[in-house]
């Protein structure tokens, strides 16, 4: 069977939903790639002193109805939908993978989804079950134009951004650096900040602590650090087409920046020095809305050149050097970028002309704060 992209962080709680799907679609891959017991002891002395200390703090409001609401649209996609595809469709997906025929539309289609069609066309499956693949990520990125239409004149909300001076005028900078249109097509439905709580991931939860209690369990055992997350984009809920099978909207929240240092960080040289966590933490928003604009708005041709472009350039970030050898290197590369675009953008032109000229080529509506 056709395979995704392998990319999984078993420490976070969403993409551990995303995996269970993953599962069942790609037992032998998960064989391959995967040390199942690895996964199922991940940090089991974290996992189980968050248990036994912060399980009251062990909650997320907002995941769980957004994954009611893909569970809902796979169910109606398999009852309504599927059994509803007429044989001109699947006589057009044949035709498709069988190359007799060109269909622009399709491939478009396809590209604008990052969907590898080709790796499908050589796959030794049945040819009727990857028409049906492909007739999936076909129906559902037909939806990406639909849930612009629909949402366009509603917006994205701001929760929690009240307490925190450094965000003050967040919505207007978000609506001028990246323009109305572009916000529309990011299907960003909230920006929440967590300003109080320090987010840590482990055993399959996520516990959204005070600075204080994490600040004693951090003393306890110093490796949670590595099970911190300043922010998250739920954008790959849509990117991923196995796991959902039409495109919603999706939030963004940012948590505490407690114990953050980012006065040394290179790109913050040029902003005085009483403003760079300020700007950092913007740039922070702009880094996860630059999330949604890779995976809805890269589609596979300007991911080549994209990647060329990656390689000959060097570490863009250090945050992004940590993913340098992880699959994710070009995104999180793209979205580093736009953070310098879009806060320090001498600094972007100075040293990575190539990626700023990509960006005013490819996004000419992004602006610098």
């Amino acid at each position: 069977m056709h395979t995704p992209e392998f990319n999984f962080d078993f420490s976070r709680p969403k993409d551990q939903k995303r995996f269970e799907v993953f599962q069942k679609q790609y037992p032998e891959t998960v064989k391959e790639f995967v040390n199942l017991e690895e996964v199922e002891a991940w940090d089991e002395n974290l996992s189980r002193y968050a248990k036994e200390h912060y399980k009251k703090y062990a909650s997320d409001k907002h995941t769980p109805k957004l994954l009611k609401e893909i569970q809902a649209d796979r169910e109606d996609f398999e009852d309504r939908i599927a059994p509803k595809i007429s044989s001109k469709i699947l006589s057009r997906a044949l035709d498709f993978l069988g190359g007799r025929k060109t269909d622009m539309e399709w491939e478009n289609l396809l590209k604008q989804a990052n969907f590898d069609f080709e790796e499908l066309r050589k796959s030794p499956d049945e040819a009727s079950e990857k028409a049906n693949e492909l007739i999936s990520v076909v129906v559902k990125q037909q939806t990406y134009d639909q849930a612009i239409q629909w949402y366009k004149n509603i917006g994205f909300e701001l929760s929690g951004f009240g307490k925190d001076d450094d965000f003050a005028g967040l919505r207007g900078h978000v609506l001028d650096i990246f323009g109305k249109e572009i916000i529309d097509k990011c299907l960003i439905s909230k920006i929440n900040c967590f300003p109080d709580r320090i987010n840590v991931s482990v055993g399959g939860l996520d516990y959204f602590l005070p600075p204080d209690l994490y600040k004693e369990w951090e003393s306890k055992m110093p490796q949670v650090k590595e099970h911190t997350y300043r922010a998250e984009s739920c954008a790959t809920f849509n990117t991923d087409h196995k796991f959902s099978k039409k495109f919603v909207r999706t939030p963004i929240n940012i948590y505490s920046f407690y114990a953050e240092e980012v006065v040394d960080a290179r790109y913050l040289q040029e902003i005085p020095e009483p403003e760079r966590k300020k700007v950092y933490k913007i740039g922070t928003v702009f880094h996860e809305i630059a999330h949604h604009i890779y995976g809805y708005m890269m589609d596979a041709d300007k991911r080549v050149e994209w990647k060329n472009i990656v390689d000959r350039s060097g570490i863009i970030t250090d945050y992004s050097n940590l993913y340098v050898s992880h699959k994710r290197k070009y995104e999180e590369a793209f979205t580093e970028s736009i953070r310098l675009k879009t806060t320090t953008p001498r600094y972007l032109i100075d040293n990575f002309p190539e990626i700023d000229k990509f960006i005013k080529i490819n996004f000419p509506d992004i602006k610098s704060i």
